[in-house]
């Protein structure tokens, strides 16, 4: 069972660090974030950034477990209720046009 849990973590966090790199290199593109490719079409930069903010993160559960842990799973409720209520609202906004007639 170990190994399971274990080679889901290793899937997870490999996909995270791709999503995020990527992401970053898109940014980039508009010139918001780090944007150099190396010679095998890998955002190095991005990569490296995106390392780093999750091994620091990961340090916080070590230093102050339950302080961070609460503040990120508040932060983390935030997001998700501030995204939900966006997409409440332009559904509503949408219906709204829709029912007088603009043409969207």
């Amino acid at each position: 069972m170990n190994l399971v849990i274990l080679t889901a973590l290793l899937s997870v966090g490999n996909s995270g660090l791709y999503v995020c790199s990527r992401m970053l290199w898109s940014l980039s593109q508009n010139g918001m974030a780090f944007g150099k490719l190396n010679s095998r079409g890998v955002p190095f930069n991005a990569v490296l950034f995106s390392l780093l903010f999750s091994l620091v993160s990961l340090l916080t559960s070590v230093v102050s477990a339950e302080t961070v842990f609460v503040v990120l799973l508040s932060v983390n409720g935030l997001a998700g209720t501030i995204s939900w209520m966006t997409i409440a609202l332009s559904q509503y906004n949408f219906n709204w046009w829709r029912c007088e007639g603009v043409k969207v």
